[in-house]
């Protein structure tokens, strides 16, 4: 994932998926790449 903000290399983000659902924090790096550093989401639809 590409970000266009202004934010500083290492900084971290959360991140959301589908209707705002928290899925964990990245990391920006200097090129303007996202890459998840601690994931907390599982499964979209869990069984039940």
């Amino acid at each position: 994932v590409k970000v266009a903000l202004s934010a500083a290399s290492g900084e971290l983000l959360r991140l959301y998926g589908p209707k705002r659902r928290f899925l964990g924090v990245g990391e920006i790096r200097g090129d303007g790449e996202v890459h998840p550093k601690r994931l907390v989401a599982s499964r979209l639809n869990p069984a039940t």
